[in-house]
């Protein structure tokens, strides 16, 4: 299905110190060099088996190689931010944190909370790390904190990783006569505005029989950023691809445009009724069955495992961006350098821990290490097949896939692997993941999976859907003081009353609306409008 939020991380080659001249390497195994130590570690996976432990197998694997002992505490990804938030304001905090909101970096970093990882490197203390930020030639400065500190160990992608994307069902659209060949849609530009859309999702609920057609999860929130994003505008800050400026999104035309169409999609039943506290398991759940015919996700997810339920729904289709009062919406192109999910260290850990952290980071960069935490060991998990593709023994439980296995069948009672997790996925890094699909057979088309990415981002690219990439930035600690005091309110003012909107607690009226808009210009929007742009100033 998804490869969704499927990066990876790892390294341990154990090599002499006579091979120092060769590429990077992994530091000596820990248990060789210094013995075995326990780490703590926080982390809130997509888990596609269940619970993380310590005992998970690709944790074991990892403790084994590196002698670092791992000591999970696992979180629940709808409430990381929460989690988080109670756990840095505490002080009291883990070893090794993995966050899917960067938001923390910046905001605790510079505050002593976390270890600045650019002393390691700058002592060659992570040179996998160091390797893999120059081989993809991206700028330090994309990781670097407001204070000139790097404390983030970011994920990266070796795909074009388009998010958020709409996928809706070709099948259904070819029975509706929006397309004329589910197996070949035709031009992806077919819906172009916001009443081509409309008439899309009423093709998909007629067909689903009156149902609701799309779902949702990790709550109203994150929907919110999903919807806003993928209609070109923001619940917060918004870079325009067009001025290169910040603007305030909720005070963009755009922003009511994609607030009434949300509230259509409520009004008129489309909407899961549970669409705001959804899960991503009980969401990818429905979507895997066919009881959704669409998905504002990323361009991971599919239908493929319709196909096993005798369903055949075509080749997928991915939505372009609309024209929204005679201006094409512009998403910007994907980088490798991913703009969720990093790893930071606690610099209130003891040196020892601070030092296995960082030794475990690195190893985390390498590609043999990538190789062991994602797909374990060649000849005991996995093999390379005489048709030269890799297939898993059936000795654990990776994927739900039969083309993953070797004989075609699913292990009944193997340990589960745990790919979608901190150390053994895809939050970390994409790199072997997506690197190594030549090899491994994918999970939409096992002999077409690498261009199938391809194929998705020209489309988007041909269709005049994305503008350059967008800028990373980093904020002082006087600027991160404004978000926290002005930005962070006012963030949540307007999530408020948008989910009111939206599900018609808050009449979308004239009147209504100019309301809102002076509320957001009274909570001093242009402020954190101000620090964003002077923030962006500095990197021209």
């Amino acid at each position: 299905m998804k490869q969704k939020l499927s990066s990876i991380a790892a390294l341990l080659l154990m090599v002499g110190l006579l091979m120092t001249a060769c590429a990077p390497q992994a530091a000596l195994a820990p248990d060789a060099a210094t013995g075995s130590v326990t780490v703590s570690v926080f982390t809130s996976p997509e888990g596609m088996f269940g619970d993380i432990t310590g005992d998970t197998y690709s944790y074991k694997l990892i403790a084994e190689a590196t002698g670092i002992n791992l000591e999970i505490t696992r979180g629940v990804l709808e409430q990381e931010d929460e989690k988080l938030g109670t756990l840095f304001a505490s002080g009291d905090v883990p070893d090794v944190i993995q966050m899917v909101n960067k938001k923390w970096v910046n905001e605790y970093g510079s505050k002593g909370l976390f270890a600045p990882l650019d002393t390691y490197i700058d002592s060659g203390k992570m040179p996998n790390f160091k390797d893999q930020m120059e081989k993809r030639k991206i700028p330090w400065g994309d990781i670097t904190s407001g204070d000139g500190h790097i404390y983030q160990a970011p994920m990266f992608d070796d795909i074009r990783w388009v998010t958020p994307a709409l996928l809706m069902r070709a099948d259904l659209l070819q029975n509706c006569g929006i397309i004329a060949d589910k197996n070949n849609p035709g031009p992806p530009n077919v819906i172009a505005t916001v009443d081509d859309l409309k008439n899309a999702f009423q093709c998909l609920k007629k067909e689903l029989n009156g149902e609701t057609v799309i779902g949702n999860r990790n709550g109203f929130q994150a929907m919110l950023k999903q919807m806003s994003t993928w209609f070109g505008t923001s619940y917060n800050q918004y870079y325009n691809p067009v001025t290169k400026t910040y603007e305030y999104g909720p005070l963009m035309a755009r922003y009511r445009v994609m607030v009434e169409f949300f509230n259509w999609l409520y009004t008129e039943k489309m909407l899961h009724p549970d669409y705001a506290t959804q899960t991503d398991a009980e969401m990818s759940a429905l979507h895997d069955s066919g009881v959704l015919g669409a998905a504002l996700q990323n361009i991971g997810w599919n239908y493929d495992r319709l196909r096993g339920k005798g369903i055949d729904p075509g080749k997928d289709f991915f939505v372009q961006s609309l024209t929204i009062d005679g201006e094409k919406v512009l998403w910007s192109t994907p980088t490798q350098l991913a703009g969720w999910n990093a790893i930071v260290v606690s610099a209130s850990s003891s040196p020892e821990k601070i030092d296995a952290a960082i030794r475990l980071i690195d190893f985390l960069y390498s590609d043999k290490g990538a190789e062991l935490a994602y797909y374990g060991k060649e000849g005991v998990e996995w093999k390379v097949g005489d048709n030269g593709k890799a297939c898993f023994l059936g000795t654990i439980l990776y994927r739900k896939h039969t083309h993953s296995y070797c004989d075609q069948k699913i292990p009944e009672n193997a340990p589960s692997f745990i790919q979608y997790s901190l150390l053994g996925g895809n939050l970390l890094m994409r790199i072997n993941s997506y690197g190594w699909m030549d090899k491994w057979p994918g999970v939409d088309n096992p002999d077409t999976w690498p261009n199938r990415w391809g194929e998705v981002y020209s489309q988007f690219t041909g269709g005049g859907s994305m503008a350059d990439t967008f800028p990373v930035i980093s904020l002082t600690d006087d600027e991160n003081g404004v978000i926290a005091q002005v930005g962070t309110p006012l963030e949540t003012y307007v999530t408020e009353e948008t989910q009111k909107f939206v599900e018609g607690g808050r009449p979308l009226t004239d009147a209504e609306w100019s309301a809102f808009t002076d509320k957001i210009k009274e909570l001093e929007a242009q402020k954190v409008v101000d620090v964003y742009n002077a923030a962006l100033s500095r990197k021209k």
